[in-house]
């Protein structure tokens, strides 16, 4: 009985760090992941912003053209 208790220590011990080094890849990826999705988020911000900025542009452009159109009138 002592061997099985003996051989089973071990077993267990493989199976512990078998099942640690998935929970640590499954850590890794989902840190992967996070990171990715965070620069794709900064990305689209600076996209957002951008356009923002250029959507202002056009306002201040078609007000500009309108005045200079009623000025005309």
């Amino acid at each position: 009985m002592e061997e099985e208790s003996d051989y089973s220590i071990p077993e267990a011990h493989r199976e512990y760090e078998k099942i640690l080094r998935q929970l640590e890849s499954e850590c890794r990826n989902h840190i992967k992941c996070e990171q990715q999705m965070k620069l794709h988020i900064e990305c689209l911000q600076e996209k957002i912003d951008l356009m923002q900025k250029d959507h202002e542009k056009l306002k201040i452009t078609e007000s500009t053209v309108q005045t200079i159109k009623e000025s005309f009138d």
